[in-house]
Protein backbone atom coordinates (compact mmCIF):
# COMPACT_ATOMS: atom_id res chain seq x y z
CA UNK A 1 0.00 0.00 0.00
CA UNK A 2 1.08 3.44 -0.85
CA UNK A 3 0.35 6.17 1.50
CA UNK A 4 -0.22 9.86 0.26
CA UNK A 5 0.09 12.60 2.89
CA UNK A 6 -3.63 13.01 2.22
CA UNK A 7 -4.68 10.01 2.94
CA UNK A 8 -6.59 8.96 6.28
CA UNK A 9 -4.22 6.09 7.38
CA UNK A 10 -1.33 8.55 6.44
CA UNK A 11 -2.14 11.20 8.80
CA UNK A 12 -3.79 8.46 11.31
CA UNK A 13 0.05 7.21 11.43
CA UNK A 14 1.51 10.60 11.98
CA UNK A 15 -0.54 11.02 14.65
CA UNK A 16 0.43 7.53 16.45
CA UNK A 17 4.16 8.34 15.78
CA UNK A 18 3.80 12.15 17.48
CA UNK A 19 1.96 10.86 20.12
CA UNK A 20 5.31 8.18 20.66
CA UNK A 21 7.37 11.14 20.32
CA UNK A 22 5.59 12.66 23.21
CA UNK A 23 5.82 9.83 25.58
CA UNK A 24 9.64 9.74 24.69
CA UNK A 25 9.78 7.46 21.92
CA UNK A 26 12.91 6.59 20.36
CA UNK A 27 13.02 7.36 16.10
CA UNK A 28 13.59 3.35 16.03
CA UNK A 29 10.29 3.39 18.42
CA UNK A 30 8.89 5.70 15.52
CA UNK A 31 10.00 3.78 12.52
CA UNK A 32 8.80 0.06 13.94
CA UNK A 33 5.44 1.70 14.14
CA UNK A 34 5.57 3.03 10.42
CA UNK A 35 6.90 0.19 9.16
CA UNK A 36 4.18 -2.10 10.86
CA UNK A 37 1.40 0.09 9.84
CA UNK A 38 2.44 -1.07 5.86
CA UNK A 39 5.04 2.06 5.86
CA UNK A 40 7.55 1.77 2.82
CA UNK A 41 11.21 2.35 3.76
CA UNK A 42 10.56 5.80 1.43
CA UNK A 43 7.19 6.58 3.27
CA UNK A 44 9.27 6.32 6.34
CA UNK A 45 11.98 9.10 5.22
CA UNK A 46 9.16 11.54 4.66
CA UNK A 47 7.03 10.71 7.46
CA UNK A 48 10.42 11.21 9.52
CA UNK A 49 11.30 14.39 7.92
CA UNK A 50 7.58 15.66 8.69
CA UNK A 51 7.78 14.09 12.61
CA UNK A 52 11.20 15.68 13.06
CA UNK A 53 11.60 18.54 11.05
CA UNK A 54 14.90 17.27 9.52
CA UNK A 55 16.57 17.14 5.94
CA UNK A 56 15.79 14.36 3.76
CA UNK A 57 19.27 13.43 4.18
CA UNK A 58 19.13 13.01 7.27
CA UNK A 59 15.96 11.35 7.63
CA UNK A 60 17.24 8.74 5.06
CA UNK A 61 20.38 7.99 7.40
CA UNK A 62 18.50 7.34 10.01
CA UNK A 63 15.66 5.06 8.40
CA UNK A 64 19.00 3.14 6.19
CA UNK A 65 20.91 2.74 9.69
CA UNK A 66 18.12 1.66 11.63
CA UNK A 67 17.35 -1.81 13.32
CA UNK A 68 13.64 -1.65 12.04
CA UNK A 69 15.29 -1.76 8.35
CA UNK A 70 18.21 -3.34 9.21
CA UNK A 71 16.99 -6.48 6.57
CA UNK A 72 17.42 -4.23 3.92
CA UNK A 73 20.78 -2.50 4.51
CA UNK A 74 22.92 -4.95 2.10
CA UNK A 75 19.54 -4.86 -0.65
CA UNK A 76 20.05 -0.92 -0.81
CA UNK A 77 23.37 -1.11 -0.34
CA UNK A 78 23.36 -3.31 -3.54
CA UNK A 79 21.38 -1.31 -5.23
CA UNK A 80 22.77 2.40 -4.56
CA UNK A 81 26.15 0.57 -5.73
CA UNK A 82 24.43 -0.99 -9.34
CA UNK A 83 23.31 2.65 -9.90
CA UNK A 84 26.49 4.10 -9.12
CA UNK A 85 28.26 2.05 -11.87
CA UNK A 86 25.34 2.23 -14.70
CA UNK A 87 25.79 5.99 -14.49
CA UNK A 88 30.05 5.85 -14.78
CA UNK A 89 28.90 3.52 -17.74
CA UNK A 90 26.97 6.34 -18.98
CA UNK A 91 29.06 9.17 -18.34
CA UNK A 92 31.86 7.11 -19.96
CA UNK A 93 30.06 6.29 -23.36
CA UNK A 94 29.09 9.67 -23.20
CA UNK A 95 32.09 10.90 -22.98
CA UNK A 96 34.49 8.03 -25.42
CA UNK A 97 31.31 6.60 -27.43
CA UNK A 98 30.11 3.20 -27.33
CA UNK A 99 33.37 1.45 -27.57
CA UNK A 100 35.23 3.21 -24.99
CA UNK A 101 37.78 4.11 -27.34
Amino acid sequence: MIFSRESQPWTAALEACRTLQAEGASVDDVLYLLRHAGFWKVESIKALRELREMTFLEAKTLVHLSSVWEDQYIPDEQLHDEIARAIETLEHEDKYGEEGT
